[in-house]
């Protein structure tokens, strides 16, 4: 115990008080660990460029590992907005009136649907999700049973577990508001 004590001790010996009207409170005497600012490491994240031509810089790790990022020439990035913008169209936007039933009843019919695809399975469950949040109750039911359905098969090795489980807390919740309030 007075051996660690001993040791913190020396380690803060080195620290001086600077007056307070200067930026830096403590300045250390050795800047051992601090870099300018006070801002520790540094120097460990900051890249050191290897080829400007084609992007490479070399990063240090907190751990102390170095490693080599590959850089994007610029037929690379010129190939990538194109795809960003002509094949995927851009961002997706989503209108006021999105999530209508009328649409649900058509996706749902749909066959050519993936639900293997994670977007595809969001998609069909943000429409029970708006019932449900609207307190539309009936509506959400008729929207979570078919979908649970449709997703069961899919759950390989529990990989969409929570999914079912919402649907089925969805389902849950809404029959027990429909039965306390059947006039809705």
């Amino acid at each position: 115990m007075l051996r660690r004590m001993s040791e913190l001790v020396s380690s803060f010996s080195g620290l001086h008080i600077a007056s307070a009207g200067s930026k830096s409170v403590v300045t250390p005497s050795d800047n051992a660990d601090l870099t300018k600012g006070g801002r520790r490491n540094q120097a460990l994240t900051k890249p050191i460029t290897i080829d400007s031509n084609t992007g490479e810089v070399l990063v240090r790790k907190t751990t102390g590992k170095t490693k080599v990022r590959r850089g994007q020439s610029a037929e690379e990035y010129k190939e990538q907005l194109r795809q960003y913008f002509l094949e995927e169209k851009g961002p997706t936007r989503t209108e006021e009136d999105a999530l209508k039933m009328e649409d649900f009843d058509l996706l749902i019919e749909d066959e050519s649907f993936d639900y293997a695809l994670k977007q595809v399975r969001q998609k069909m469950v943000s429409y029970a999700q708006k019932y449900y949040y609207e307190r539309d109750y009936m509506k959400c039911l008729k929207v979570s049973e078919p979908l649970l359905h449709k997703f069961e098969p899919f759950n390989k090795k529990n990989k969409i577990r929570r999914e079912l489980e919402e649907l089925r807390y969805m389902i849950e919740k809404s029959k027990a508001r429909l039965e306390l309030q059947p006039s809705r």
